[in-house]
């Protein structure tokens, strides 16, 4: 028994004697990503539908958690408006008229349970692709899924009072764009 430990002992000593390791280098990369969604209400309506309405301060319309932002780290989301004018017609489409998208205000503020972000007020909305709008909004954090709501604000004091075509409603139209770069 003494001689099987003894061999036992002599060969696990060769084997422990003859071992070798090897190292690698892991990486994990971890670009940047952001994305930005419309999350809730894709089309929103500005009604006029009473003279205060017009003469008043305008009219808002509020999207709650209108949108949705996926971040990979600190963000800043920008706003315009495809056309410097939106385009209207009456109910006949025989007349067309224009407003200018500049009397459209958008204000953004966090979404159901977001906290945190820098709001620019009353963002107009400008012309130009959605980089080089007006800054809506900023973080310093991303997220997995950031929440904002978004408060679109016609313009009053009369300034549309004229503009509705024939005796029926006179939509106008334009597509807002938002865009989401890295901050």
């Amino acid at each position: 028994m003494k001689k099987a430990v003894f061999l036992f002992s002599l060969v696990a000593g060769l084997f422990v004697a003859n071992a070798q390791t090897a190292s690698a280098t892991l990486n994990v990369n971890l670009q940047p990503v952001q994305s930005i969604t419309i999350n809730a209400i894709p089309t929103v309506a500005i009604n006029y539908a009473t003279s205060t309405d017009y003469s008043g301060t305008g009219v808002e319309v509020t999207a709650t958690d209108h949108l949705k932002v996926v971040s990979s780290g600190g963000f800043v989301v920008s706003v315009s408006a495809q056309d410097a004018n939106l385009s209207g017609s009456n109910s006949a489409g025989a007349i067309t008229e224009t407003i200018a998208a500049s009397g459209i205000k958008v204000v953004a503020s966090n979404g159901t349970g977001n906290t945190g972000g820098t709001f620019t007020p009353q963002a107009a909305l400008t012309v130009g692709t959605a980089s080089t709008g007006a800054v809506l909004l900023s973080s310093d954090t991303g997220g997995a899924t950031k929440l904002y709501t978004v408060k679109y604000q016609g313009a009053g004091g009369n300034a549309y009072l004229a503009k509705r075509i024939g005796t029926g409603t006179t939509t106008y139209t334009t597509q807002v764009q938002y865009s989401i770069v890295a901050n």
